[in-house]
């Protein structure tokens, strides 16, 4: 036996004759001589017991936890039972305090129950402080070994628990960490962190996950996969293995977890109740297929302050263990996210609000999986970095926020490395300042000499697929009278709140001020930025594509006209999308019918090829980038039947309007004029008023309220 432990079970005792033998025998020595740690009893039929004197700390080498690694598994066991006999005395009455397990490193295998959940009990764990990776030092640190069928520790039953000041590391930690440094073809798939070797689901069940921290797994019907039985304190007698009752208001302070398929798991049961209030203060928890994962809808409020979620492929989960209906309706709070796959996966029709403040993430490849309609994910203040996207084998995904139900804003945040925010979002904010950093991760094709971000009319982002409305808040810019550079004309939204609305299902109208302009001829501020945007759709049946190393040659069903094309989203600089799989291409030229584009989300940096493959059948998503409406309002107009003259009879003239302009009003619900191509400016009149279009109107008008338009020049021209 170790030394330490010999010396650790010595103390002083004295002699107490109120201790009755129905309690000493709660702390009687076991067939293995585990036991009498603060009792030594003479009888175990008659009251009087020697009593240890302490402190109320209940250390677990009383018991003969050993200390050290390499330890063969009956240490492993033995070691379990000496720390969950140190609680035992507490959570069945024989003793008040706290257990403290002393600095050191200690092998365990099984699970510790803080709590069985056959009454309702507060109890605090704690140890000497987390171990930061394998630096030596002080620390608690638990090595979880043996059957992955187990989870390492569970609190049941427990009313403001606490456990704290140490470290939990399962036998995953190797294999997840090497899954998230691996080729893409395994690091974005999420069978391939499935990696327990002893298991048939590779640790992943449902109602039974490799765990670090479970809170009230023994909690409803057992389930037909579930948990190994529970070896309970003789002292209780016969006990149902499930159906336990409920915890509340747990704290995990200064925990570290690693190396579980989930970190934590709330309720991984057949069951729905309490379990609420979880918050995790200065842990980290990190090198898990999942960082926190919440089953249950009673949760309410998950939350973090101050902790660490890295090296996990999807960090938050409210859909994948036990009823898969959790809530987590919480605030992470100056935390940091990253070395991830995704941010989250939440159902939204379970989860209610979300927030994320002053928080970072660093190396994340996407934002958020959602489904459902209701809750909401906002980030304030927050700084996210999806530089994953440059990695060579990854590249970019489809959507950055996937599920037209999602509900996010970003307020403050500052995005970075996005290559293309894409979002399927239903609702997505972005509101006040914020700095939005993108990059291009691999050479332009030849003869594109501007990073293919540049060439985007908004920037990186770009909105969902689904034709639904967005809402965007953004600072907002005009071109100066000699169309040289952007003029700041303050605060806007696409809400309507101050009068003015994109229309339904808009890109982000945004330049991000970090990079060159998209139009170079414009100087080097930002550049006007409110536009509407028109799009045709068209089934892909009727077109033929062809799509090699991010290269998209789509030949349209017959030749379109200039004027049409530039409406209708087939000019260099307009987007394609993909409907089914929300892939985002720029056109780069046309030349009759036949259209090339650029590939710019959905794509795998290195070997080509989508990471989700486009289908055959379908639509294609033709859309108009090119047109900028003025930032100074609106003019009435009047015009003769078959008269290409129109005249403004109400308003400034329009000082900005040239050649090429186009009026708006033929897009809202009266059509005036003839023909789109009879929309656009031929020439301008200054002096007398008078704005000439390329085709006639369709009736005498006058008093019409109507705006007009910049034609911006393609991208690379």
């Amino acid at each position: 036996m170790d030394g330490d432990v010999d010396a650790s079970r010595s103390g002083v005792f004295v002699w107490d004759s109120t201790i009755s033998a129905k309690l000493h025998q709660i702390d009687a020595i076991d067939a293995d001589g585990v036991g009498q740690g603060i009792f030594v009893a003479p009888r175990a039929d008659k009251d009087g017991a020697w009593r240890r004197v302490h402190d109320g700390a209940i250390d677990p080498r009383w018991y003969g936890l050993e200390k050290g690694t390499g330890k063969l598994p009956d240490v492993w066991e033995k070691n379990r039972r000496a720390i969950q006999r140190a609680i035992d005395l507490i959570q069945l009455g024989a003793a008040q305090g706290y257990v403290s397990i002393p600095a050191g490193d200690y092998e365990f295998s099984g699970t510790i129950h803080q709590g069985y959940g056959v009454s309702y009990t507060t109890l605090v764990v704690k140890g000497a402080g987390r171990r930061y990776g394998s630096v030596p030092g002080s620390g608690t640190i638990l090595w979880h070994r043996g059957s992955t069928h187990y989870q390492a520790w569970n609190m049941q039953g427990q009313r403001a628990p606490r456990l704290s000041h140490l470290s939990i590391r399962g036998s995953l930690y190797g294999a997840i960490y090497q899954t998230l440094f691996s080729p893409a073809d395994k690091r974005l798939h999420e069978e391939s962190y499935n990696v327990a070797p002893d298991r048939s689901d590779g640790g992943d069940g449902r109602y039974n996950p490799y765990a670090g921290v479970t809170i009230d797994a023994f909690a409803g019907d057992r389930p037909q996969a579930s948990y190994p039985d529970v070896a309970y304190n003789r002292s209780l007698g016969a006990v149902p293995q499930y159906g336990k009752l409920f915890s509340s208001q747990m704290t995990l302070d200064d925990v570290d977890i690693s190396g579980f398929i989930a970190g934590v798991c709330v309720q991984p049961c057949n069951a729905d109740g309490n379990g609420d209030y979880l918050l995790l203060e200065r842990c980290a928890v990190n090198y898990n297929k999942f960082a926190i994962s919440v089953g249950n809808g009673q949760s309410r409020i998950v939350g973090a302050r101050n902790s660490l979620f890295n090296g996990a492929f999807c960090a938050l989960t409210n859909s994948r263990h036990g009823r898969q209906i959790g809530q987590f309706g919480g605030e992470f709070s100056t935390c940091e996210i990253g070395i991830s796959v995704w941010l989250g996966e939440i159902n939204l029709s379970f989860s209610t609000n979300l927030k994320f403040t002053g928080c970072k993430s660093e190396s994340v490849w996407a934002c958020f999986k959602t489904t459902g309609v209701g809750g909401s994910i906002s980030f304030e203040a927050c700084d996210l970095n999806f530089n994953w996207q440059l990695d060579p084998g990854l590249g970019v995904p489809p959507h950055m926020i996937t599920g037209d139900g999602a509900n996010v804003e970003f307020n403050r945040c500052s995005l970075r490395y996005a290559t293309i925010f894409s979002s399927e979002a239903r609702l997505l904010r972005f509101v006040g300042y914020g700095l939005l950093l993108a990059y291009s991760n691999m050479k332009p094709i030849g003869p594109w000499s501007i990073p293919s971000h540049q060439a985007f009319p908004a920037g990186v982002l770009a909105g969902g697929a689904s034709n639904a409305p967005q809402e965007i808040r953004y600072r907002a810019h005009k071109l100066s009278p000699d169309r040289t550079k952007g003029i700041d004309a303050g605060w806007r939204s696409t809400d309507g709140a101050d009068d003015f609305t994109l229309g339904r299902n808009d890109l982000s109208p945004f330049f991000q001020q970090h990079s060159q302009p998209r139009q170079t001829d414009y100087g080097p501020g930002q550049k006007t930025i409110v536009r509407p945007r028109w799009s045709k759709l068209l089934p892909k049946k009727r077109t033929h594509f062809e799509l090699l190393e991010r290269r998209l040659i789509l030949t349209l069903p017959r030749e379109i006209d200039d004027s049409l094309a530039m409406f209708d989203g087939f000019c260099p600089g307009d987007l394609l999308r993909c409907r089914e799989t929300g892939t985002v291409f720029v056109c780069k030229s046309r030349v009759g019918a036949v259209l090339e584009y650029q590939q710019e989300s959905n794509f795998r940096n290195s070997g080509g090829g989508c990471i989700e493959e486009i289908p055959n059948d379908g639509v294609w998503e033709f859309i108009n980038c090119r047109v900028y409406q003025f930032c100074d309002g609106y003019v009435s107009v009047a015009a003769q039947a078959g008269s290409p003259h129109l005249r403004i009879d109400g308003g400034a003239f329009p000082s900005e309007l040239a050649p090429a302009d186009a009026l708006l009003l033929c897009f809202e619900s009266r059509a005036w004029l003839a023909q789109k191509p009879e929309s656009i400016v031929a020439s301008v009149d200054r002096e007398n008023g008078l704005i000439t279009m390329r085709g006639g109107a369709r009736e005498t008008v006058s008093g019409v309220i109507t705006g007009f338009a910049i034609s911006a020049p393609p991208p690379n021209s």
